[in-house]
């Protein structure tokens, strides 16, 4: 019987090596599928934090590049 993902995490966390062999052990079915989506959660964190980073360097550029030359109309004499 396994249990809950968020118990799974939260025991993880608080037990010692042998315990947490076990609960891998005894949750196995579902290990990997948690593992997965923390890894996918983690990489998608860090992306963040390093667009937060060259943001905030960038004195809060938001990202937006906006045409200040007008030239964008060819046709246009």
């Amino acid at each position: 019987m396994c249990i809950t993902e968020d118990k799974l995490v939260e025991s993880y966390g608080k037990a010692t090596p042998r315990e947490r062999f076990r609960l891998i052990y005894k949750n196995y079915s579902i290990f990997p599928q948690l593992v997965d989506c923390y890894e996918t959660g983690l990489f998608n964190r860090i992306l963040f934090d390093v667009e937060y980073n060259r943001r905030k360097k960038n004195d809060d550029d938001l990202g937006v590049r906006i045409q200040t030359s007008h030239r964008s109309e060819k046709c246009r004499k």
